[in-house]
């Protein structure tokens, strides 16, 4: 309670008298209070209103000013947290994600909890709860980006209150959950990311069902690569000087204490590298990586962004044993795609260079030969080699991987604006017998680019050219994999 020094002015409601002090002649707020019986407010107000022309809003009841305390306290209490919120997470009202709004609370910090509500089902959507997760994955996502996590500058974010249109295309990621869900997997997880060639990702698939996992196996699981890897190991050859039609050995190899060896032991004397890298000969891509030198594979690789942690001087990692995320990798093979790296994801538009910016960081680039010569190569694999169940009726790239056993099957590849990994394989590590990235992996990616593309119904064409494996070779199968001598010290990988 106020002292007597504080009082204001003293209002007594049974004769409608009025006693001001000198703070209150000064224009000051007042206090009112009552030594006797609370009146009646009802009756204070009569009073009141005959006081003709006196103000009297000022005069309130303790009941009256306690709950004008308790309010103004929660309301600063209130700003209080929505401050911190902004500052910790660059707050937002909601997210826009292609055609599909995410609301957000503060319990959606907790990695994203989103539910997604959509004004009427997507094509091919099963059923509510499946329309329910869409964009779950891209959501969860999202929140590690505005929390900072993964190396994301929030400092654009923090906005008081803002909302933020996401990269997220519903018809692709539409696409991507209806493939996933009606593929032959058996046991088996499986993941997608589809980019853009800049980064901005269109569509995230994490596992098979949301519902049930929400690990995201598309950004969270690290797993070997296998022969995706080779990519690098020939761009480093041929940043190096090596070309297409250059000849390397295809011979067993009968020294060291690493003898990786091809599918079902055939070999050739020699094969052109656009041969070798097409149906992705072991012995070749271990010869040349010794060649090129495990270092100069290692740094080509990393100015791509893969960061995986290894040793360059085992020649294992020309097989892929490396182990890095679907996202990562997808990303790396974007950087080939537009010539310009590194690419980093992003689930928020990405605003477009000026001219300043270019000057000052002109963007990283191999030169035109260089990239012409590696782009060679990645369709050739998809035309005729070990990546030709991802053909389309349009110029496409990739490369397949298949790891000991099909523990892990990938295959990554671009058409036109498009950049898609797609992963197959068992959170648990367990073989799956069957299963290589020519396979399952490679018509998941196709069938997801002949829908994205609107080229269902179109007819497929002749590849430009074709390469014929030598007569004493017997031509490599999708389902080949690595078998290593038992002196072999690095795990054994598959392609």
């Amino acid at each position: 309670m106020p002292g007597a020094e504080n009082i204001a002015h003293y209002f007594d409601r049974s004769n409608g008298a009025r006693a001001t002090d000198l703070s209150a002649r000064r224009g000051k707020r007042a206090w009112s209070t009552h030594t006797g019986p609370r009146p009646d407010p009802a009756a204070s107000r009569g009073a009141a209103g005959d006081l003709a022309g006196d103000d009297l809003s000022h005069t309130r009841t303790w009941d009256e000013w306690a709950k004008l305390a308790l309010d103004k306290r929660n309301d600063k209490r209130k700003a209080s947290r929505e401050a911190k919120r902004s500052r910790d997470h660059g707050g937002f009202d909601s997210l826009i994600m292609g055609e599909t709004a995410l609301s957000s609370d503060e319990s959606a910090y907790d990695w994203g909890h989103f539910e997604s509500e959509t004004a009427a089902p997507e094509p091919g959507a099963a059923d509510t709860k499946a329309r329910k997760s869409r964009g779950g994955w891209f959501g969860r996502v999202l929140v590690a980006c505005l929390m900072g996590i993964g190396g994301y500058d929030k400092s654009a974010l923090a906005q008081p209150r803002v909302t933020l249109v996401t990269t997220l295309d519903s018809r692709l990621q539409a696409i991507a959950e209806d493939l996933i869900a009606n593929a032959d997997l058996g046991g088996a997880e499986a993941a997608l990311v589809a980019m853009r060639r800049n980064g901005e990702v269109v569509a995230m698939i994490g596992g098979r069902d949301y519902s049930r996992s929400r690990f995201n196996r598309a950004t969270m699981a690290d797993r070997q690569v296998g022969s995706t890897f080779k990519t690098f190991v020939y761009l480093a050859a041929i940043e190096n000087g090596a070309l297409p039609d250059d000849p390397i050995s295809n011979r067993p190899i009968e020294d060291g204490d690493y003898r990786p060896k091809n599918y079902d032991d055939r070999y050739s004397d020699f094969l052109t590298l656009e041969k070798a890298f097409a149906h992705s000969s072991n012995v070749a891509s271990v010869r040349l990586y010794n060649a090129v030198g495990g270092a100069k594979v290692q740094q080509t690789a990393r100015r791509l962004g893969l960061k995986a942690d290894y040793d360059p001087a085992h020649a294992s990692v020309a097989l892929g044993t490396p182990s890095v995320s679907l996202m990562e990798l997808t990303a790396a093979y974007a950087g080939i795609a537009a010539n310009r790296y590194p690419v980093q994801p992003t689930g928020f538009r990405r605003p477009q260079p000026n001219l300043w910016d270019r000057l000052v960081e002109p963007p990283k680039a191999f030169s035109k030969q260089t990239h012409a010569n590696m782009q060679r190569l990645l369709a050739t694999s998809v035309e005729s080699g070990t990546g030709r169940g991802a053909k389309l009726p349009m110029k496409a790239y990739g490369k397949t991987g298949t790891t000991q056993e099909s523990r892990d099957s990938l295959f990554v590849g671009y058409a036109s604006d498009l950049v898609v990994g797609v992963w197959v394989g068992r959170d648990d590590n367990r073989p799956n017998p069957g299963f290589s990235g020519g396979g399952v992996p490679a018509r998941i990616w196709k069938d997801f680019m002949m829908r994205a593309h609107h080229l269902a119904d179109a007819k497929p064409v002749r590849p430009a050219f074709t390469i014929t494996a030598p007569a004493e070779a017997e031509p490599v199968r999708d389902d080949r994999q690595m078998n290593t001598a038992p002196l072999a010290q690095a795990p054994q990988i598959g392609r």
